[in-house]
């Protein structure tokens, strides 16, 4: 049996789906190239131009070859294996070539900072990185903190995505290898890597935990599905953000599956509280007026908080089906993004929102494995090789 690598693929029918997906990644990586490679030009509107129209061009490439190339199953399992272990040899080389003291970017500094702070014994909050992240975001970061750098959980979490295409894909192997190499070229993903940014890693442990659900959330014991409660409790401890993403996905599986609704909230709430008590008996002053709560808080006002929770209610209650609920959480995240971003244009300006960081566009990553994540599905919203679930 061979593997087909040519223009006939599982991808969307829906060209509406298909081409918004495409437009996030173009939108998301042109605001990244209009920032940073405007200086090289003798126009700021140079770069961008240039940029759609060579991403345009890449795209029709990658996703739709016309050139047909056969391979055996096993010698594309070796391809892919090679190609991705060779990325990710290659990331951490690019990501070393930049000291973290010598970028302004606060992401890797809270992280570090926080941590050491917490080995120390001093409240990890009480910190000039004023970190915004919920407790259990630093926790995925631990371990590569003890080897030496931070930066390493992004790498990891390039070989998690990676792994997560493979076998989801493999009904249509070309698809996992084409999606990855969209992310290596992606500048927003670059500049995660280069920055040692958590916000793609972020989501990346979100979507696999949404993943090891579908698989065992209904086909295992009611102290199994505890269990994946207290363990989404704990990731809603990163970024107030996930709650869109476990609001189109709970209220779905809910829906669809009669799924005892009470145990999992309840579970989730648990593992999210349990995170936060130690550090508001700690210091509950500073945590409730500059903790995570308060910090995220200041991005949006509440109404805008309160708006996108509510459309993430409405689109949960019409999703069907699983790949619909991957689509709605890239176009959430992206269309939540893109509403902070145009309130800080308003106030600030578009070029003082961009330019000179009012608002921090790097936000727009959150999107991003959603987004690769979603051209699997078939017309119907669904996947047609549903290997992990």
């Amino acid at each position: 049996m061979s593997v087909e690598l040519s223009g006939e693929n599982n991808f969307d029918n829906s060209r509406a789906r298909i081409l918004f997906l495409l437009f996030i990644y173009i939108f998301i990586n042109t605001l990244f190239i209009w920032k940073y490679a405007s200086s090289y030009f003798s126009s700021q509107i140079i770069a961008p131009i240039l940029y759609i129209i060579i991403s345009i061009i890449v795209l029709w490439i990658i996703l739709f070859p016309k050139i047909t190339i056969k391979l055996f199953p096993a010698n594309y399992r070796f391809l892919y294996l090679g190609f991705m272990i060779i990325a990710a040899i290659l990331l951490t080389i690019l990501m070393f070539q930049f000291k973290p003291t010598d970028i302004h970017v606060g992401r890797y500094s809270a992280l570090d900072d926080w941590i050491t702070k917490l080995f120390a014994g001093d409240f990890p909050y009480d910190s000039s990185a004023r970190p915004s992240g919920f407790p259990f975001l630093f926790v995925p970061a631990i371990p590569f903190y003890l080897l030496g750098d931070t930066g390493l959980l992004q790498i990891f979490s390039f070989l998690i995505l990676a792994a997560i295409f493979y076998f989801r894909f493999r009904g249509d192997d070309a698809i996992s290898l084409r999606l990855m190499i969209l992310l290596i070229i992606s500048p927003i993903f670059i500049f995660e890597i280069v920055v040692r940014s958590d916000l793609f890693s972020n989501m990346v442990i979100v979507l696999l935990y949404l993943i090891v659900c579908e698989k065992y959330l209904l086909k295992e014991s009611s102290l199994v599905r505890i269990g994946l409660g207290l363990l989404g409790g704990l990731l809603l401890s990163t970024r107030s953000i996930v709650l869109i993403i476990f609001i189109l996905y709970f209220v779905w599986k809910i829906r669809k599956s009669k799924l005892n609704p009470y145990l999992s909230v309840l579970s989730i709430l648990f593992g999210f509280l349990i995170t936060l008590i130690p550090f508001a008996l700690w210091n509950y002053d500073y945590f409730v007026n500059y903790g995570p709560f308060a910090v995220q808080m200041s991005y949006v006002p509440v109404w805008f908080i309160i708006l996108s929770i509510i459309i993430s209610f409405i689109w949960a209650v019409k999703i069907k089906t699983i790949g619909q609920v991957y689509f709605a959480a890239a176009t959430m995240l992206f269309m939540v993004v893109l509403g902070a971003f145009v309130i800080f244009a308003v106030r600030f300006g578009l070029i003082d929102s961009v330019m000179n960081s009012q608002f921090d566009i790097s936000y727009f990553c959150f999107p991003l494995p959603f987004v690769l994540m979603s051209p699997g599905a078939t017309a119907e919203g669904d996947y047609t090789d549903n290997r992990l679930a």
